[in-house]
């Protein structure tokens, strides 16, 4: 059979990760479906629409292989100190992509979240591509959270990648199961113990009952060297509430494709992302929201901050059913070029079919204003303070929205 260049284009990359996972472990049936399928789609390349502005060629050169499976005990001085926020009422840590509950702190593990762990699990909300089916294939196990009643205070997710020598790849799931008429705040974090150049893979599902609510709090860059893939799938019930909070930044590239669907009526979907890019870094953030019932309601607000030779791409598609009519949704792309050499893609999109609907969306790439400039630096201020101040002005308005006051103030301090 002749294979396609799209089938060609990763192909040994794949073959030499997958050779370095333990023969039983990929002889599972689920992950040998999985290895079958991402054979027949290959490796997206920039061809591909949803891949288009996201340079993956750096990672496919270099010779990437499996984690070594290490005791726990050489991450717990890294694991105590990278569970810093303090609202977090538990902390539930995974080393390269493996629930360890030793490096966890559960002693005030709330009684409406229960904890499980599955060798195999279905990809039951995510459309599979590439990197998801490389994940199906390659993970060690499933952390399973099931969520019911009111959750006050957060709970902490620390993806941490264990990386002593440069290019392994670390693969994690995360299922949750809200139900009905839960309500839970979550802090995905994403982290490694060395500046290792090496691959995070990881997928998280929300299966969000009818009038759940969840927060999501992403944060993303593990190490300057590293490649962060992060996908969230959501299935959104009858008057149910999303809010997901996302900062990239810091890493070599870091990518955020999020899959929403709104299949119950009177669903709330809303998304803040911020990036901030420098050096050659570049930051990723796809979408696709999907209304499938009707008066359900979507905004999405994307902000992204490029300087030096950065790159940050916007796509995200909003798309609304025939039958999901009263839908009220809205698309936002602003960014701002602090560099000649930097470069942002912007590219939000409606697909619409239903006819009653208030949709909108817009997009803007700028530069600082030098009449703002001028005033602030006539007024004694010197040309770089200027320049920081407008900067973090614009990125301000996301921050001041972080509902965790520790995150929130963590970003206040690395950047105002």
């Amino acid at each position: 059979m002749t294979l396609s260049p799209m089938q060609l284009y990763g192909r040994d990359w794949i073959e030499q990760l997958l050779q370095s996972y333990p023969a039983e472990l990929l002889a599972q049936p689920q992950r040998q479906q999985a290895i079958a399928r991402l054979s027949e789609l290959g490796i997206p390349t920039r061809r591909d629409e949803a891949w288009k502005y996201t340079d993956m060629s750096e990672l496919l050169a270099r010779p990437t292989h499996a984690p070594a499976w290490v005791e726990t005990e050489p991450c717990q001085p890294l694991a105590d100190d990278l569970c810093t926020w303090p609202e977090a009422v538990a902390q539930m840590v995974l080393v390269n992509g493996r629930y360890c509950p030793n490096l966890s702190k559960l002693a005030a593990l709330p009684a409406g979240i229960q904890i499980e762990t599955v060798i195999e699990a279905p990809l039951s909300i995510a459309q599979p591509d590439a990197w998801l089916l490389l994940n199906a294939a390659c993970r060690p196990e499933t952390l399973v959270l099931k969520v019911s009643g009111v959750i006050e205070q957060p709970v902490h997710v620390l993806c941490l990648t264990h990386a002593p020598n440069s290019d392994i790849a670390s693969h994690a799931h995360i299922q949750v199961i809200a139900s009905p008429n839960s309500q839970l705040t979550l802090i995905e974090e994403h982290r490694s113990s060395q500046p290792t150049a090496h691959l995070s893979n990881t997928l998280v599902e929300i299966q969000m009952g009818a009038n759940a609510g969840f927060v999501h709090l992403l944060l993303q860059g593990a190490s300057e060297a590293s490649y962060g893939l992060n996908h969230t799938a959501i299935d959104q019930a009858r008057d149910s509430r999303y809010t997901n909070h996302t900062f990239q930044g810091g890493s070599a590239l870091t990518r955020h494709s999020q899959e929403i669907l709104q299949s119950g009526s009177h669903a709330q979907t809303d998304l803040y992302e911020l990036a901030i890019l420098t050096g050659s870094q570049q930051a990723d953030t796809y979408a696709i929201i999907d209304h499938q019932a009707s008066e359900g309601s979507s905004r999405q607000e994307h902000k992204c901050v490029a300087d030096d030779q950065s790159r940050g791409t916007f796509n995200s598609t909003l798309r609304v059913r025939q039958v999901a009519q009263h839908t009220d949704a809205s698309q936002s792309s602003r960014n701002l070029i602090l560099s000649d050499k930097a470069r942002i893609y912007t590219r939000p999109q409606l697909e619409i079919v239903a006819d009653d609907v208030k949709c909108a969306h817009g997009a803007t790439i700028s530069q600082l204003e030098d009449d703002e400039l001028f005033y602030l630096q006539s007024r004694g201020i010197d040309p770089d303070t200027a320049r920081h101040l407008l900067t973090y002005g614009f990125m301000a308005e996301l921050i001041d929205r972080i509902p965790v006051t520790s995150v929130r103030e963590q970003l206040r301090s690395r950047y105002a």
